[in-house]
């Protein structure tokens, strides 16, 4: 009863969130509509004490945000958020009838680690040399895709970008990489600013929240010198099969 009652006082929300939300892509329109049907199913059949069936579809709803969260700007934040809450409500109630539920996805802040910083100033202020360091060290040589780019996607990424292509945007290869994804390309040489990639990892959506570690300064900074550098693969090296032939 107690979730029933709350699906229905949030339900008002979501009608005023709808239309300050009205700038939102087709793609993350299409997310939200999945993860609010998922939501309501949800709630009906707890209301039916069918917390199995509950429990089943909060877990499609979890695995349906952290690619609503790795797209989604601050309209679409906002507009989302009864849903999560709903969702985390849902996910302790059928938690307290036994039910295993994945732990929601982090909600995505990309101030947290700039306020944390600010409220540690002796931590923040003994690694500033040590950043300095690192980022004049990558910016000192040309970064190999091969070696340098493609371990550090693959480590981070493979999951749901080489395994799978989420957003139609696959790490497999430099080709697929330049190639982008369904908002178009992700990676424009030379401008960091306009690279979604980097501004994905730079706030902290990419790994999505939940779905994997997040970058380190240093990885980061080798990232955006790759791609100021030009974001080129690497020259492949000149060989030989023995007969003078060279490809």
């Amino acid at each position: 009863m107690i979730f029933a009652r709350a699906v229905i006082s949030l339900l008002i929300t979501f009608s005023v969130g709808l239309s300050a939300a009205a700038g939102t892509s087709a793609n993350d329109d299409k997310l939200y509509e999945k993860i609010t049907l998922y939501v309501d199913k949800a709630a009906t059949a707890y209301k039916k004490k069918d917390f199995d069936q509950a429990a089943r579809y909060v877990e499609r709803a979890h695995k349906v945000l952290p690619e609503y969260f790795e797209s989604a700007d601050e309209t679409a934040l906002k507009k989302i958020k009864p849903q999560y809450d709903r969702l985390k409500m849902a996910g302790q109630l059928l938690s307290k009838k036994g039910q295993t539920i994945t732990e929601i996805a982090d909600w995505p802040d990309p101030n947290s680690k700039k306020e944390s910083d600010s409220n540690n100033p002796n931590k923040s202020d003994s690694n500033s040399d040590d950043s300095k360091k690192d980022n004049k060290e990558t910016d000192s040589k040309m970064i190999s895709f091969t070696k340098g780019v493609m371990p550090l996607l693959t480590k981070n990424c493979a999951n749901c970008h080489k395994n799978r292509s989420l957003g139609q945007f696959s790490i497999a290869s430099h080709a697929t990489i330049m190639k982008g994804g369904k908002k178009g390309k992700d990676v424009i040489p030379g401008d960091v600013k306009k690279s979604r990639l980097v501004t994905l990892v730079e706030k902290n959506l990419m790994p999505p929240p939940g779905k994997g570690k997040k970058l380190t300064k240093k990885e980061i900074q080798l990232l955006k010198t790759w791609v100021e550098q030009g974001a080129k693969e690497d020259e492949r090296e000149a060989t030989s099969d023995g007969k003078g032939n060279f490809r």
